[in-house]
């Protein structure tokens, strides 16, 4: 099981969110414009700092790893948790809950077959979230996926020749930065503390990941006991 969730942490932080984006001392903006006089540097790194510190955050995007399509649809609460789905291809599918201690884990027979685990436990398992523990299995390292600091962890806002410029992203007006070597591009919010609206990676190994930020947080509570079962039960 521990394939799966290590090749979804994979793409995201060394395909997707690893992009550099490397951006130059232009300054972007104009006059009335709340990011006038900022360096593409300065917006981005800016970004990212307002990014990490969103009490509410929803990533969501797709791409590939090794040749299979991964997929992800998280809400991430500021040190609390998140919640949300994840799937790679034809490999599996999840949804989980995780409130900063414990995760819940709601998986399709197509995961427990791909991960090796007996008929018998999938069949136990199946319509049934998982109980685990964080830092007590492999699976539980899914918990890392909900924190937005360890998410852009990897992405680096390096010096180099890009620009910012103007433009509008989901009828919101934004920010396009782009590296000088095509490598990686994001989107951010042309407002006087702009957050990450897009990150983007082309090629086949590259993705899309999406920003946006609610204003209401999701509730990271536990299933009804009916629908819960003990990982530790089956080697979790």
């Amino acid at each position: 099981m521990e394939r799966n969730v290590h090749s979804t942490r994979r793409w995201l932080t060394a395909t997707v969110l690893a992009a550099a984006i490397t951006v130059g001392a232009t300054a972007c903006g104009s006059a009335g414009d709340p990011l006038a006089g900022m360096t593409s540097k300065q917006v981005a790194t800016k970004a990212v700092s307002a990014t990490e510190a969103a009490p509410i955050a929803r990533v969501s995007g797709s791409g590939s790893d090794s040749g299979q399509l991964v997929n992800l649809d998280l809400t991430l609460v500021r040190g609390k948790g998140c919640t949300g789905t994840i799937g790679e291809g034809s490999l599996f599918s999840l949804r989980l809950i995780y409130n900063g201690s414990t995760m819940w884990v709601l998986a399709d027979s197509k995961f427990y077959q791909s991960a090796g685990a007996p008929a018998a436990a999938a069949a136990a398992l199946k319509g049934k979230y998982l109980k685990l523990k964080a830092g007590t299995s492999g699976l539980s390292s899914l918990s890392e996926l909900c924190s937005m600091s360890k998410l852009l962890s990897q992405f680096t806002v390096d010096a180099g020749g890009g620009k910012g410029v103007k433009t509008t992203l989901g009828g919101q007006s934004a920010v396009e930065i782009n590296d000088s070597t095509g490598a990686g591009h994001a989107w951010v919010s042309d407002t006087a503390t702009p957050e990450l609206l897009r990150i983007q990676k082309p090629g086949s190994s590259g993705g899309q990941i999406d920003f946006s930020y609610p204003a209401t947080a999701p509730a990271l509570t536990s299933p009804p006991a009916g629908q819960v079962v003990d990982g530790s039960q089956y080697g979790f």
